[in-house]
């Protein structure tokens, strides 16, 4: 058991949270202000398939990510991408491209 950072109550600490959040209302307010704070300024992307690859594009930054889906795997994998430490930029060009193939998925 740890305190609460904020209330300081003595609660069981939920798994994945830091160890100084327990699982009180102010953890959870932490909690959903962080994920807001994360996905607030997500990137404009532009997803398009080239060939049997998804390419995903942030026209602000010239940020470019492509991703192929191998036979022999269930999951998207990364062929090449522009470096950066952005992040967010990262995640949410995965999630532009898995959302792309689910929908051509969807479709066939």
């Amino acid at each position: 058991m740890y305190a609460c950072a904020a209330c300081e109550d003595m609660r069981v600490v939920t798994p994945g949270l830091p160890l100084s959040v327990a699982r009180c209302g102010t953890a959870v307010r932490w909690l959903l202000r962080k994920r807001y704070e994360l996905y607030r300024n997500v990137p404009d992307l532009d997803v398009h398939m080239s060939g049997d690859c998804i390419v995903v594009t942030d026209t602000a930054s010239d940020f470019v990510a492509v991703y192929h889906k191998p036979t022999s795997e269930p999951w998207l994998k990364l062929k090449q991408r522009t470096l950066t430490k952005d992040h967010v930029l990262y995640a949410s060009a995965f999630k532009a491209a898995n959302d792309n193939a689910r929908v051509k998925a969807d479709h066939c």
